[in-house]
Formats: C-alpha cells, structure tokens, sequence
C-alpha cells in the first residue's frame, strides 16, 4: 500500500490524486490481458512508490511541476489535469492513459530543452534512457495532427533528442516523425538540425552522407555552420584525410568573437576537441594534450567531457605518463552502458601498453578487461550493428590478439598456430568495421601474422606482401590515417617491424612519433 508521502514536491498526493493511483494500480495489476498500456502504467507506478528512486524523470507525471521560458524564467503554473475518479475502471485507464501521454510529451519537451526543472539535473544518457520506455509507444501512436502549432517545434526537439536512444528502426521514426512535424512548419533551423542527424546516423551506419554549409548570417546559423564543419571533418577522418578535416575546422569563428553565445561556446569545445583528435592522429601528441587537458578538466562538465578524457588517456599512453593517465581514468564517472563499455576498453589499452613497455605485472588485468569485452560483445549475439561499436569490438579483438602474441612468442609451431588464430580474428574484426578499403588496423594485422610466420618458418609469407600493398596504397593515396581504430598506437607496430628486421624482413612502416621502448615515467 502506498503511503501518502511528506515529501513538499509530492504536496498534492492526497484524496482523488492517492484514489485515482489506487484504483489505477488495481486495475493494471489485475488486469487479464496484460496488454502494452498495463505494462506501461506498471512501470510508471515503480516510479512513484516512495522513497528515492536514481534517475526519476516521472515522478512528476502525477504531481503539479513549474513550466519555464526560454529565457530560463519561471512562467506559470501548469499542474497535472486529473480526471474524475471514475467508478468505471475502464474508463479511468483511458483517461489517466491519454493524460499521462500529454504530460509525458509536455515533460520531455522541458526535459530536452534544458530548463532548470528542480531535481532534474542528471545528464542527457541518463534522461534518454529512463525516458525512452515511456517515449517509445508515445513517438509510435503519436497524432500529430492534434499537436497546436505552438507546440510543434519543441516536439521536434524531442524527436531529434530521442533519435539518440534505442534501435535504429525508433531512431528513424523519431526523425520521420520530426520530419511530418517540420513540415507542417515550413522553412525553419529545425530543418538542418533533422538533416544533419538524418547524415550522422547514416554516416554511424558506414553509409555515405552530406550536409551542406549554412551561411552563419547570426548566431544560430553560425552554431550550424560549426556542426556541419565537424560533420565534414568527421568524414575526412574517416577516409584518412586529416589535412583536409584540418582546412575545414579552420574556417569556423564565433560570430561576435568577443561575446560569444552559449550555443557558440559549446561549439568551440567541440571544435577544439576536433583539433585535438586531428594531433593525435597524426602523432602530434604534445600538441593534441593542449587540447584534451581543458577539456577533460571543464567546469561544469561538458557532453564532450567524457570522450575527450578516453582521448587524453590515449596521449598521456603514447606519451609515456602512465600515473598521468590512471588518474584521469580514475576520475571519470560512468552514466550509461556505453561509456562503461568505452572505459573498460580504454583501461585495458592502458594496461597493454604499459606491458608493451615493460610492465608486464599489468598483462593480466589487460588479458582479463579484453576477454570480458569481447565476450560481451559476442554475447549481443551477431556483430554489433554500429561502426563504433564494430570498432571498439575490433579492438577488444586487437588487444587480444596481441597479448597472445607476446605470450606465445617463442613457442615454436603450436604457439605460432594460437598466435594466428588470434590475429586472423582481428582481422576479420577489422573488416567487419563497415570500412570498404583495408587500412591501417588491416595492416597492423598482416605485419604481425608475416612476423609469426617468419619467426617459425623463416619465411614472413603471403601476409608481408599483403602489408606491402596495403602501405603502398594507403602511401600512394595521401591517406594520413595512423590509429583512428586503436589507441594502442605506435609502439606495437614500432615492435613487429623491429622483428622482422631481425628476421632480414624489410621495414616497410617508418617510425614516427610516440613511445619509445623507455620504460620509465616522463614528465
């Protein structure tokens, strides 16, 4: 039985408000068909059961809550339209289910748009997930056509917002229904931001996708022309074309420098955590730390605060400041499946390098960290569907492969069998990653099957030849890309092309910057 709570937000929980909840609860518990809009209103009814609940975006649902402007300036009063107790529990369902859907689409529009709403203060992830079981058959049966038009464009925000969350099927009715929204609208800002998704989730899906430069005539089409230049650059990335993603981050200024807007500030991050993407990548990593350092340090923290410390860990390795990165590792917090899923990663690459430079106490915390996500990721049954996450699986992949090899080193032809094994699993890993042309993740694979192969047989192989082709074209076509796919970076291919020289195999990988085989922490 639920008790009638002190709690000042929950002022309003007494008569019909406590009889309603009652008599709602009976009927969802007892109701023999079970249906979807049961289930539904039994998961809403845990989250107003007493006592705290992490992350409770509804408790509010049956509760009065303020409504804020633009301007961030309480309007009004908007309290939760109760319907009468009805003695017919049927049509009680129905009532309070249309009034929880209008509540609902009216709480994620606050949600979403980012007004101060009391408690609501947790992150963008956290807000999704909690509410994307509620927004799921909302977005499904929504009737647009009864939406006011003044009510249209924060809808739209909702849409492009939950276009984050869920399966790709939701992601894109999410954005079909922002798009039968924006039409309804005419010519507005919300176009680009819906085509501009429409591109990334394309892009995510190893497809190709453009967007087109806005202007930036004000402040708003500014801030969208610095999301179409990060598109691009992103693209360029892809392709391995740094210098042109360098050309493009270069053209974006804020439109008052002196007196930026908050949305142009936020864009300038972004753009700056771009710069020091495009550094690490081409081994510039003294330069990139410049950039993720304030980043990875900002107050209050920023959306790109999280990815931008995986990326600092990634220098601080290639650096050799292996506290340095521990204490950043250390320091981050988790808010969703896949950010712990990216930490564990970035911690296990952490481990693999210190143990490629000496420290081999770390190999089996590495061992230990790879094997979980891969077998997590093998256990989502089939390959994962986004190149990120195809990406992060190749590297789990990597990581074990080249664990094996160091292990199995010197184990004459068994241990060489086990060794292949594990690197013809990273390869085939690596050209599951969505991308059509083998690259540098494919060659890194070759490289180290042609030096198993040599240090048994005496002879490198098909693989040496196929790493040969592989560098010729990637040299041959300008492509700077180095280790977008792994953070592992320079030092494991400085050591397989140290052993194949051994073998009287010819480099065919230049050393650049990075590592070196010092083992010792640099300042």
């Amino acid at each position: 039985m639920m008790q009638a709570s002190t709690d000042p937000e929950r002022r309003c929980y007494c008569g019909k408000l406590y009889q309603t909840i009652s008599s709602l609860g009976r009927h969802t518990r007892g109701c023999p068909a079970s249906s979807g809009d049961c289930k539904r209103f039994l998961q809403l009814l845990a989250y107003l059961e007493p006592g705290p609940v992490p992350g409770d975006l509804f408790r509010r649902a049956l509760f009065p809550f303020r409504k804020w402007n633009e301007n961030g300036n309480e309007s009004r009063e908007r309290p939760f339209q109760l319907p009468d107790v009805f003695s017919d529990e049927g049509r009680l369902v129905k009532a309070v289910k249309d009034a929880i859907d209008t509540h609902a689409l009216d709480s994620m529009r606050l949600v979403f748009h980012g007004f101060p709403i009391s408690d609501l203060d947790v992150s963008f992830v956290e807000k999704g997930n909690a509410l994307l079981p509620f927004v799921v058959p909302l977005l499904y049966k929504l009737s647009v056509d009864k939406l006011l038009a003044g009510e249209l464009p924060s809808t739209i925000e909702v849409c492009i917002s939950m276009s984050h969350f869920g399966d790709h099927g939701f992601k894109g009715h999410a954005l079909a229904v922002a798009q039968t929204l924006a039409d309804r609208i005419g010519p507005s800002p919300l176009d680009f931001s819906i085509a501009l998704r429409r591109a990334t989730l394309a892009l995510a899906g190893g497809q190709t996708a453009s967007v087109s430069l806005s202007p930036g005539l004000d402040r708003k089409g500014n801030s969208q022309r610095a999301e179409a230049i990060l598109f691009r650059a992103q693209q360029y990335v892809e392709l391995g074309h740094v210098s042109e993603a360098w050309k493009l981050v270069g053209q974006w200024t804020p439109f008052h420098a002196a007196q930026p807007s908050s949305l142009e500030t936020v864009m300038s991050s972004r753009l700056d955590f771009m710069k020091g993407k495009l550094h690490r990548f081409q081994g510039s990593f003294e330069a990139a730390r410049q950039y993720f350092e304030p980043l990875s340090s900002q107050y209050p923290p920023t959306r790109i605060q999280f990815s931008a410390r995986l990326h600092l860990i990634a220098v601080y390795t290639e650096l050799g400041l292996w506290e340095k990165a521990q204490t950043v590792a250390d320091g981050i917090e988790i808010a969703s499946g896949r950010q712990r899923r990216l930490y564990r990663l970035a911690q296990a690459e952490l481990f693999l390098s210190r143990v490629l430079c000496g420290f081999e106490e770390d190999l089996p915390s590495a061992k230990g960290l790879f094997a979980e996500i891969v077998s997590e990721y093998e256990g989502l049954g089939g390959l994962p569907s986004g190149k990120t996450m195809r990406r992060n699986f190749f590297r789990a992949c990597f990581g074990l492969a080249v664990i094996g090899h160091l292990q199995r080193r010197g184990q004459a032809l068994f241990g060489a069998l086990g060794s292949l094994s594990g690197w013809e699993l990273a390869y085939r890993a690596s050209r599951e990653c969505l991308v059509v042309a083998e690259g540098f993740p494919d060659l890194i694979c070759h490289l180290s099957m042609a030096q198993v192969q040599s240090s048994v047989a005496g002879q490198s192989g098909p693989s040496l030849e196929r790493a040969k082709q592989i560098w010729a074209a990637l040299s041959s076509q300008g492509l700077e890309q180095r280790f977008c796919f792994t953070n592992l970076g320079t030092r494991w291919v400085d050591m397989v092309s140290e052993w194949l020289e051994a073998s009287s195999c010819p480099r065919i990988v230049s050393q650049w910057g990075g590592t070196t085989g010092d083992a010792r922490e640099r300042d």
